[in-house]
Formats: structure tokens, C-alpha cells, sequence
């Protein structure tokens, strides 16, 4: 059963499972499926193509987290490959929404009993941790000058967190 598709920057599709599987397919010059890859233990419950599109970000029911990305394993290769580039530490809860930085490559992580983590992919540094709130997240969004994260609850009530979150080192 698939539990999300996204669309990157019109020439990929990628779909995740239950069984903890990744679908890419490319859409041009024609669609074909060029990839399938084991990307969690678990159903993937987040997914989200990190800022640029190249990277993908997989949230599992775990609370495991992971950026993939496509590379050519031998030089001499035509195919390219789906490979696990970063790991973070486990949220320790599902992870349901991933809400990413348009600035830079930073993304925040909303967790199904409310908990909230702010991340940098490159650097895989942990930035900043909400406890749990006593109610799950089903989305969390950057604000457009990333100055701030909106959450919306499992009851509908929005949660605003303002941030002064410079670049990470």
C-alpha cells in the first residue's frame, strides 16, 4: 500500500510503503520505474523532497529518519542508484509531517505525540527539541523567512513557534 507520492521538480515521481519501500520513477523523456529500495523497517510515514530536489527525506513509524539521494556507484555507470546519504537520531515516534526551510537546508520533523525536532540535513546536527505536546502533529510548516514553524494538531488547533535560527556550522 502506498502511504505518499511526490513530485520533484517535474522529472521524478517517487512513492513510499508500508513495507518501508521507495518507488522512483523518472518522467522524462518518457515515465519509467528506474528504482526501488528498502529506505526503512517500517511503513514510511514522512516524505519529502528536501530543498533543491535532489535529496529525499524518509520519516518512518519508528520515528526513523534518513536523506536519500541518487548517485552512479562505478563512474562508468548509466544508472543511477538511490543511496542513504544522512541518518539522524530517532524521534522516538512516528514521524508524520516534515516541513522544510525554503532559506536553507534546514527541515522540522512532527512527531504522532506532538514532539517536534528542528534539523540540519547537511551537517545531521539536531537544532532544536519540542517536547511532546499530549497531542499529535499532522503537519508542520517553515514560515517563508524561516523565522518560524506552524504546527497544526490532531484537533485542529494551530501551534506557532517563532525561531532565530541562524546557519548551522
Amino acid at each position: 500500500k502506498i502511504t505518499h507520492l511526490r513530485l520533484g521538480r517535474t522529472e521524478a515521481l517517487l512513492a513510499s510503503t508500508e513495507q518501508g519501500n521507495l518507488y522512483y520513477w523518472e518522467l522524462s523523456p518518457e515515465v519509467r520505474l528506474t528504482d526501488v529500495t528498502r529506505a526503512a523497517s517500517q511503513a514510511i510515514t514522512a516524505l519529502e523532497f528536501a530543498l533543491g530536489g535532489s535529496s529525499v527525506l524518509v520519516g518512518d513509524q519508528n520515528g526513523d529518519l534518513a536523506a536519500w539521494f541518487r548517485v552512479r556507484l562505478k563512474e562508468e555507470d548509466t544508472h543511477w542508484t538511490l543511496v542513504k546519504a544522512h541518518s539522524f537520531p530517532s524521534q522516538g515516534t512516528a514521524i508524520r509531517a516534515i516541513g522544510l526551510s525554503t532559506r536553507d537546508r534546514s527541515f522540522a520533523t512532527a512527531g504522532a505525540d506532538g514532539s517536534i525536532v528542528l534539523r540540519h540535513m547537511t551537517s545531521e546536527r539536531t537544532l532544536l527539541r519540542f517536547p511532546s505536546a499530549g497531542q499529535g502533529l499532522e503537519s508542520i510548516l517553515f514560515t517563508p523567512r524561516s523565522d518560524g514553524l506552524l504546527g497544526k494538531r490532531d484537533d485542529g488547533h494551530l501551534l506557532r513557534f517563532s525561531l532565530d535560527n541562524p546557519h548551522p556550522e
